[in-house]
């Protein structure tokens, strides 16, 4: 039995995601006083049969009656496996509705392989409010399945299968169909040894529409094709995971909009560059700490389909030959100084549909016509002394770049990154950090005015920090940063120096508190009140800019953490722009 009044507020959502949906629960049935009552009737006999009914009760106010029915079986009876799932809702109220549904499985051993059938069945009949009509929100679906499997002690693992799923829609107060798919594949897996592990899959999906007035899908033919690898060698001195994906079907174009976020943490700023207050696209920015109003960027789907192939291709390498030569000397010992990270990832939807292109995920420059969309990102770093507390030396390569598809057209973009970092402490108190920073960031649209860039940059940062314990640091930081526009594109240059303090401390009993302080001169050749501006100026003004910012973060008792934070900014002839944040958490 539960009970909770109309007022009631949970602090966290406490019950199942599914809660709503499995009772027909609108927004206004919620906010009402609860009753729920539940039954269950049970019959076990030993390990052969296992039947649960339960008889569950749900009240919300004068507005909404339900009762469900739902019956849990399992069954095994020489080597015939039965599973079922299964409940009956009726409702009544502002709102009438009969929700039918169950799910089921039926295997049977058969020599070396199992064979079995699946099937899910939803019938949901919502009426309109005081009405006998059905709703658009009632639906019905059947979805089958027949397959052929391995014994679960097979070395093998493999799966033939053959699905069907109808689906239906009001029609003229009754459920018509309205799509009807199939969907046939191939599983294969070596997973015994946890050393060396595959696994691939192969499956196609056809989907016809039956009745176009009930749905906004389109009819598409979806082929899939998936290969995993993952190997350990050396005692773990190299691990290597592949992945590569090969499918196909019909890629939805995207509108976008920004959209202010009241919490104020949304990745985005606004900028009127041109003075109109109307919020332009491109007028949205990646918001800097002390920036005001905060905006998400919200993708809406369009009714505008393409045809696309697509591939996805990952692979990372680890290679740590200490994990083999800790402790040895000579070459060996030398080696194991040394270590080395990998991660590659491409995705890639092209219109190309012949040819051995469609299937290589390498095969078309970021900028061919042909390219739908398509994101990939490289990142390799090699690491010497890596876990000495005295001196190490790591170098970095990175580079990203995407392409995605809007109703107006299309936007680019790519960076790359070439990073060398060494770090020395002088005495366990005091260290040094250096690093050197070469790059180019780009960005082509054709959504948008005056967002195209191409920059080469150079930065050189050194830090030199004081820390006596774990409770206190203190670092000064010097930076400078040069950044070139290409010529074509308006040949903006800008030098930015920029010197700052940063303090942390740490108390255990009181929670930790951190303040920076920056001061940053900038000169800058070039249009300032445009999007390229801000991307090489990192939204500041040209000549004297200061930046500060603090923050505390507390433990009120054993279950509750406060956080406050501060960031302010000036420029030369700009009024100061302050920003705070609080932050409550609870923990349960």
């Amino acid at each position: 039995m539960e009970s909770i009044g109309e007022n009631f507020q949970p602090i966290e959502p406490y019950r199942d995601v599914e809660f709503n949906r499995d009772w027909n629960l609108t927004q206004e049935m919620i906010a009402r006083s609860q009753n729920i009552l539940t039954a269950n009737l049970g019959l076990q006999k030993a390990k052969d049969l296992d039947l649960d009914y339960s008889l569950n009760s749900f009240q919300a106010g004068n507005i909404y009656r339900g009762t469900k029915h739902a019956l849990a079986a399992d069954a095994d009876y020489k080597g015939l496996d039965v599973w079922f799932r299964g409940s009956l809702l009726e409702t009544d109220g502002i709102e009438k509705s009969t929700f039918a549904r169950h799910r089921s499985r039926v295997e049977k051993s058969i020599g070396i392989a199992k064979i079995g059938f699946e099937d899910e069945r939803e019938e949901n009949r919502r009426f309109r409010p005081e009405s006998d009509s059905l709703s658009s929100m009632a639906y019905k679906f059947y979805d089958w399945q027949f397959y052929i499997t391995n014994q679960d002690s097979s070395r093998l693992d493999y799966k033939v299968f053959y699905r069907e799923r109808t689906d239906y829609a009001t029609e003229f107060n009754n459920l018509g169909e309205s799509t009807h798919a199939s969907h046939y594949g191939i599983e294969l897996g070596l997973v015994q040894n946890p050393k060396h592990q595959f696994k691939a899959s192969l499956s196609n999906r056809v989907l016809n529409i039956t009745n176009e007035e009930l749905t906004n899908n389109a009819p598409e033919r979806t082929l899939l094709s998936r290969v995993e690898h993952s190997l350990r060698l050396a005692k773990n001195s190299i691990v290597t995971n592949t992945y590569y994906e090969l499918g196909s079907g019909l890629e939805r174009r995207q509108e976008f909009i920004f959209i202010l976020d009241p919490t104020g943490q949304g990745p985005y700023t606004w900028i009127d560059y041109n003075e109109n207050g109307i919020k332009e696209l491109n007028e949205f920015e990646l918001a800097r700490p002390e920036d005001g109003e905060r905006y998400i960027r919200v993708f809406t789907p369009t009714n505008d389909y393409i045809r696309a192939f697509s591939n996805q291709f990952s692979q990372s390498v680890n290679i740590n030959p200490a994990a083999a030569w800790m402790g040895k000397e000579g070459a060996r010992g030398v080696m194991a100084r040394f270590s080395n990270q990998s991660a590659f990832r491409i995705s890639r939807r092209t219109q190309i549909e012949d040819g051995l292109n469609r299937l290589n995920p390498f095969a078309s420059d970021i900028s061919d016509t042909t390219l739908i969309s398509q994101s990939s990102s490289i990142r390799n770093t090699l690491f010497y002394n890596r876990t000495s507390s005295k001196f190490g030396v790591d170098y970095t390569y990175s580079n990203q770049a995407s392409k995605n598809p809007f109703t107006g057209g299309f936007e680019e973009r790519e960076q790359t990154v070439h990073t060398g970092r060494l770090r020395y402490n002088v005495t366990p108190e005091y260290g040094l950090v250096s690093e050197q920073e070469l790059g180019n960031r780009s960005s082509f649209s054709d959504i948008a005015e005056g967002r195209n860039f191409n920059i080469d940059y150079y930065t050189a940062k050194q830090t030199f920090s004081y820390q006596p314990g774990t409770s206190f640091r203190l670092s000064f930081t010097g930076k400078y940063t040069f950044r070139n526009n290409e010529e074509s594109l308006g040949g903006e240059k800008a030098e930015l120096i920029d010197i700052g303090l940063d303090m942390r401390a740490n108390k255990m009993e009181s929670g930790s508190f951190f303040g920076h302080l920056n001061y940053i001169s900038i000169e800058y050749t070039g249009a300032a009140n445009n999007s390229v501006a801000y991307e090489m100026l990192d939204g500041l003004q040209n000549g004297g800019n200061f930046t500060w910012g603090a923050g505390v973060q507390r433990q009120l008792g054993k279950s509750m953490q406060l956080s406050l934070s501060y960031n302010g900014r000036k420029s030369e002839d700009i009024d100061a722009i302050h920003t705070g944040n609080v932050q409550v958490r609870a923990f349960f």
